[in-house]
């Protein structure tokens, strides 16, 4: 008896599963775009040193004592800007030295010059012999070297004062001081400052092999 009824409601149960209406699904949202052509970027990570193109670090051409910097350490420069300044005293007075000697020369010429002319007019009166004549023409000759050898040295004076005053040959920005204002420098030896373009900059870097064909 027991068992007749647990038949028949179990198969009560299964009819009344299969008559449940099962419910239609819900569309899906779909996103779409527009298809187009265009380049997409690559992108490989790596590693690199910023370098730029001109770099500069100016010294001292003349000895002296470094009076000044004319400009801030970090500051940006144009070409031929004042950078520095050392003592021009002792080059302003070689330059006068050499300005007197220059002087000087130029009137012994003119003295040896009036002399050469009396003793050639004399040479030719008869009134002097071969010897005098030749000696002034030596002595004029050996006056208009002393010409030439002062007019030098006053350039040479000219150009070491010029030296005094130091300039940047690029446009940059400027770096630390390498010394202090108040130091005797030393010609060609003692570094005053550095000056490095940043525009334009170039950066070094490095990629693996494995993307050598994607950068080509």
């Amino acid at each position: 008896m027991h068992r007749m009824t647990i038949v028949i409601f179990g198969v009560l149960a299964f009819v009344s599963c299969g008559k449940k209406e099962t419910s239609a699904p819900l569309p899906s949202a779909v996103n779409f775009a527009t298809a187009k052509a265009e380049d997409v970027p690559r992108t490989i990570e790596t590693f690199g040193n910023c370098q730029t193109i001109a770099d500069v670090t100016l010294e001292a051409q003349m000895p002296g004592i470094l009076l000044k910097f004319a400009v801030a350490q970090g500051a940006m420069v144009k070409s031929d800007d004042l950078i520095a300044e050392i003592d021009p005293a002792p080059y302003k007075a070689a330059l006068q030295t050499a300005q007197g000697n220059l002087d000087s020369s130029k009137a012994k010429l003119a003295d040896m010059q009036v002399t050469l002319k009396r003793q050639e007019e004399l040479y030719r009166t008869k009134t002097t012999d071969l010897a005098d004549l030749q000696t002034a023409q030596t002595n004029e000759l050996a006056a208009e070297g002393d010409v030439l050898t002062a007019e030098g040295e006053l350039a040479t004076a000219q150009i070491n004062l010029g030296y005094c005053t130091i300039k940047t040959p690029i446009d940059g920005k400027v770096g630390i001081y390498e010394v202090n204002a108040g130091n005797l420098v030393t010609a060609n030896e003692t570094k005053l400052i550095n000056i490095q373009t940043l525009d334009p900059i170039y950066v070094n870097f490095t990629i693996s092999e494995n993307d050598f064909d994607a950068v080509r």
